[in-house]
């Protein structure tokens, strides 16, 4: 496939923003994972009907693990990744164009997250990234979610006011103090029927598939407050995955602490 002119990335891009815009905007502007590609709306039951369970479920129903029915967790399962994936794109759009309107949608994006860090808040405590399935909260989460948003966040940093600037740090801190007392592990029944060894994050296995979710939201976390202990967290992350040759080439130079994995610095 060609690539695409500049002209018609552009085309590619609005056309984007204007479904989001126009259809699938849920309460608060939040995002959702899925909706139907004939009209744009938020799946039913019966879009549903006949579907294998997930593997994840572990041949438990959403019932037993307290999760809502499968046409609405599959569809709001990533709305805190696509929203944060939003206000990185919109952060970066009005960096090109300088459009108050867009400058808005912006505002209008982080209030959405923020509006999800408030409901995990309190459901359970600060920083814990709540999975809102039917805009609620609810006791799922990934760390995966958190790098995403945490690249919105990062996006948009460089071109808000100081007000927003204080939710956004105010939100690092608190994503990052989160992980750093859960041990970067998920609480019981946190994901799905997966089942984790408690005591936190085993430091003789590191990978960097984990290292480079959670370095750049601590990185983010001191540049907000200048408080060592989050470098020292990435450190630790550092010595943990050194000898990981799978991901980053098996990284061993502490020289690349503050750079590699914190690629949020150059946005």
């Amino acid at each position: 496939m060609p690539a695409m002119t500049a002209d018609e990335l552009e085309r590619k891009a609005l056309r984007i923003q204007a479904v989001v815009e126009e259809h699938t905007l849920q309460e608060h502007g939040m995002v959702p994972m899925f909706v139907r590609p004939t009209d744009y709306q938020l799946p039913t039951a019966e879009d549903y009907r006949g579907m294998a369970p997930h593997r994840a479920l572990k041949g438990k129903t959403e019932a037993e693990l307290g999760l809502p029915p499968m046409h609405i967790w599959r569809a709001w399962e990533n709305t805190s990744a696509n929203t944060g994936y939003y206000l990185g794109a919109m952060s970066y759009r009005y960096r090109c164009t300088s459009d108050p309107d867009v400058l808005a949608i912006c505002r209008r994006t982080l209030a959405a997250l923020k509006h999800i860090y408030d409901m995990g808040a309190e459901f359970d405590e600060p920083g814990f990234l709540t999975k809102p399935y039917g805009g609620v909260a609810t006791t799922q989460s990934s760390g995966d979610q958190l790098q995403c948003v945490t690249v919105g966040l990062a996006a948009y940093r460089h071109i808000a006011g100081p007000e927003d600037t204080r939710t956004i740090d105010e939100m690092f801190t608190g994503f990052a103090d989160y992980e750093i007392r859960q041990g970067y592990w998920p609480k019981p029944g946190g994901y799905f029927a997966l089942t984790f060894d408690p005591g936190g994050w085993d430091w003789t296995k590191g990978d960097w598939e984990h290292g480079v979710i959670y370095a750049p939201v601590l990185y983010h976390a001191w540049l907000a407050t200048g408080e060592p202990r989050y470098l020292d967290e990435i450190q630790r992350w550092y010595r943990a995955c050194e000898n990981d040759t799978k991901w980053l080439g098996g990284i061993a130079d502490r020289r690349w602490s503050l750079h590699a994995c914190c690629t949020c610095r150059a946005s």
